[in-house]
């Protein structure tokens, strides 16, 4: 037996698809990099996960800005817990939008916090949108890419190591440690980003 449950995705290829596609809208980083890994080893067609991983994130990107002017019409105040994670970016995202919410997208919990900003403060929507394509692009290249490459490197080590999903749990590990020292750091940088250099639209 090569693989205790992953193998038989193959044959459950759609369920799988719509699992991604609704879960890269609340939980990003690790489903697609999880995704990236199992494109690899040919469990999912990587340019059909690729479609599916992009319109998801757009969609689901697009729900927590207008979320976030919802909040801004109706003045709803139950997302306090949202507002301490987001507020102190507020300047941030109002002069320089497109490398805030670039740069947020890497930093664990802080990316739907801002996006729910975004709308809240009124970031025009066309804009949102040319920003969010961009850097939910290059989001899921980098991060996608790097589950892909694990899974190629883990494709080189099946004879020692048997199990795909236990490959697959490891580079997960591995991938959540690195991310959350990078997600510490990244944050700490965008906080001490100059007041002075505005991006335009």
């Amino acid at each position: 037996m090569e693989s205790l449950f992953v193998h038989n995705l193959i044959q459950y290829r759609y369920i799988v698809y719509t699992i991604i596609f609704f879960g890269i809208i609340f939980e990003g980083d690790i489903l697609l990099f999880s995704a990236g890994f199992l494109a690899s080893q040919k469990y999912v067609d990587l340019g059909d996960v690729f479609f599916i991983i992009l319109s998801g994130t757009l969609i689901g990107n697009f729900g927590w800005y207008y979320l976030g002017h919802r909040l801004k019409i109706a003045n709803w105040n139950f997302l306090n817990f949202v507002w301490r994670l987001a507020k102190p970016f507020d300047n941030q995202i109002i002069k320089r939008p497109a490398i805030t919410l670039l740069v947020s997208k890497f930093i664990y919990s802080l990316h739907h916090p801002l996006l729910i900003r975004s709308g809240f403060l009124g970031l025009g929507l066309r804009r949102f949108l040319k920003i969010d394509v961009l850097a939910s692009t290059l989001w899921i290249v980098v991060v996608g890419g790097l589950g892909y490459f694990f899974g190629t490197s883990f494709a080189l080590m099946k004879n020692y190591l048997r199990y795909a999903e236990i490959g697959l749990l490891i580079a997960v590990i591995i991938f959540i440690l690195v991310s959350h020292l990078l997600s510490n750091y990244t944050k700490k940088e965008l906080d001490e980003l100059p007041q002075n250099n505005i991006i335009h639209q």
